[in-house]
This record gives structure tokens, C-alpha cells and sequence, in this order.
């Protein structure tokens, strides 16, 4: 028996009508997008997370970001395409760090995409919902990278104080006033050597913030590793006041694998046991703390997975040895 051939008409999605933000997709669709976290500081990164989900989506590519022109004015990030990945059936999660440019109430854009419809033969475009986020001036050292606040300028500034003292208007002489001048700089010569010594002093200081804001502003991984340990140090503290040891190895976990982003300057996200191990190997190239970290953050997993004793996280050891592998990182870490 033989079958007789079947006549199949492959066609090309249509040139009339294709959107702008078209990138090939094809079948039907949905999209959404996150943000996390919410809050930052100026200079921090957020990310922003895509997921559209549909059939197909193996193949798909993510949003242009750059060729979202709200996206762009409001937040500088990386550009080129958007590297996607399929993590459950029918879904496909594209991610980027995105960094605010203004302090205040913003507003993360809805992000524009777009499909060819098999059934309906014709573009669809799917919009996100728009996200809002704060974004706070920057803390400690980093206030110089932030944005200039003339209210808050205006409300810095010296006000003028009234003085009842001054010259003292019974001199009519002035070489009698000359003279008792230069007998308080004889018999006391700290003020005239402070006017030596503080404008070359003030000269050096100010150079030297100037150059530091100057590495601050561009170079935005640097700030995040100088206050990695800091940052790191407060999120265990806040994780040790956990009502339960399941709540309080999560938060341990979350502070040290976002230590190590920071450190490392990689995009925030939870790091897997092995990926942190293979992290320390590779930059600090210390086994001895990769294993005892991998150990720690597998025994948090299990506490969240199976939560049965949990005497680990019961007293102050456990921050502790976080504490110790932050310092030891910041010792040996490059």
C-alpha cells in the first residue's frame, strides 16, 4: 500500500502590517513581567524579569529592551539580545538587571512584544503591566553618585548669624592697632601655622573625593563591592530575628548569596548550593570555604524542604559562621 503525497504550503509571517518589536514568534501567547526587589538605592541594580508563555517557546526570542524607548530614558542597562531560558513547560523566562537614574517614585514601563497569530493570520502585540518601584538616595559614601535635590541643597544651606562682637571701634590708631595684632600671633602662633597647614590639607581632601566620586560614577560595581560586607552583615542580623529556624535559615541563605552578588558584582539572584561553591573556587580559589559554604546552604534547603532539626539556627553560631565567610572573602576575594 502506498500513500498518496500530501501537498504542504509553508508561508513566511507577512511583511504588511508587522510590528516594530516583531522578533519572529509565532503560535499564541501571553506575557508578564516582575520586578525585585522594589526598593533600592541609586546605583543598585533591579531585576526585571519577563515570562511569556505560549506554544511554542523554545524557539522565541525576548523583548528588544532597547528598542523600548520609556524603558531606556528611565534605566540604563546592558544591551544586545535578551538570553531567555524555558523553566517550566509552555514558558520561557527572559532576565536582565536594569539600574534607575533618578532618586524618587518610579515607574518601570510596560514592556511592548509581539507574535504572528496562526489562527487569526495577523500581529498581535501584548503589552506588561507597569511596575512601580522606589528608589532611594544613596547611603554612606555613595551619596555623591546621587542626583542633585535642590530642595534638599536649599535646606543644607548656612545661615547667617549674627555677631555682636568684631574690630573694636576705639582704635584710632592703626600702628598701635598693627602692633597688637602681631603680639597675639607671637604669643599665640597655632592660628598662623593653621593657616599654613589646612588649605594644602583641604586641597588633598577635596582631590581626593573628587576622584573617588569619580570612580563611583563610572564604575557601578565598584560600589556595590565596597558595601557588600556592610549590606551583608545587616541582612544576618535582621535574619537571626526570625520568629521560626525555617524563616531564619531562608533569610541566612538569601543574605550570604547576595553577599557574594555583591561581592562579585553578578546580577542579583539565589545561587544554588554548587554554583556558590564553583564561585568562591573560581575567584577566591579557596576549597576549604566552598565546601563549608555549599554545606551550609544545602543544610538551609533541607530546613525549608524538610524541616526537622533545626537546632542549627536556634542560637548565634549560625550567623556567625556566615559573618566569618563574608570576612574571609573580603580578605582573599579579588
Amino acid at each position: 500500500a502506498r500513500a498518496e503525497a500530501a501537498t504542504v504550503e509553508v508561508k513566511a509571517p507577512p511583511l504588511a502590517g508587522r510590528p516594530a518589536d516583531y522578533t519572529g514568534a509565532i503560535g499564541r501567547f501571553t506575557i508578564k513581567a516582575s520586578a525585585k526587589p522594589k526598593r533600592v538605592e541609586l546605583g543598585q541594580p533591579i531585576t526585571l524579569t519577563i515570562a511569556i508563555e505560549g506554544t511554542p517557546v523554545e524557539g522565541i526570542g525576548g523583548p528588544d529592551l532597547g528598542g523600548q524607548p520609556e524603558l531606556a530614558s528611565r534605566f540604563d542597562f546592558a544591551g544586545g539580545d535578551l538570553p531567555g531560558d524555558v523553566e517550566r513547560p509552555g514558558a520561557k523566562v527572559f532576565r536582565r538587571a536594569i539600574f534607575p537614574r533618578v532618586v524618587g517614585e518610579q515607574t518601570i514601563p510596560p514592556i511592548h512584544w509581539s507574535y504572528f497569530d496562526t489562527r487569526r493570520e495577523q500581529y498581535i502585540s501584548l503589552s506588561t503591566d507597569p511596575i512601580s518601584i522606589t528608589v532611594d538616595a544613596p547611603s554612606g559614601d555613595l551619596a555623591a553618585v546621587g542626583e542633585f535635590d535642590p530642595l534638599r541643597a536649599e535646606q543644607r544651606t548656612s545661615q547667617l548669624t549674627v555677631l555682636r562682637e568684631g574690630i573694636s571701634p576705639n582704635y584710632v590708631n592703626v600702628h598701635q592697632l598693627l602692633a597688637n595684632q602681631s603680639a597675639e600671633w607671637i604669643s599665640s602662633p597655632a592660628p598662623f601655622y593653621a593657616t599654613l597647614v589646612l588649605p594644602p590639607l583641604t586641597w588633598v581632601a577635596t582631590l581626593l573625593a573628587t576622584r573617588r566620586r569619580a570612580r563611583y560614577q563610572s564604575d557601578r560595581g565598584l560600589a556595590r563591592r565596597r558595601k557588600a560586607l556592610r549590606s551583608g552583615r545587616v541582612r544576618v542580623e535582621r535574619a537571626m530575628r526570625e520568629p521560626t529556624p525555617q524563616a531564619r535559615a531562608q533569610a541566612l541563605a538569601d543574605a550570604f548569596t547576595e553577599y557574594l552578588s555583591h561581592r562579585f558584582d553578578l546580577p542579583p539572584g539565589t545561587l544554588t548550593p554548587a554554583e556558590a561553591h564553583d564561585l568562591i573556587v573560581g575567584r577566591v580559589n579557596d576549597e576549604a570555604t566552598a565546601r563549608e559554604v555549599a554545606t551550609f546552604l544545602a543544610e538551609c534547603d533541607a530546613m525549608r524542604f524538610a524541616p526537622s532539626g533545626g537546632r542549627s539556627f536556634e542560637g548565634d553560631q549560625a550567623s556567625s559562621r556566615v559573618v566569618s565567610w563574608m570576612r574571609r572573602l573580603e580578605r582573599n576575594g579579588r
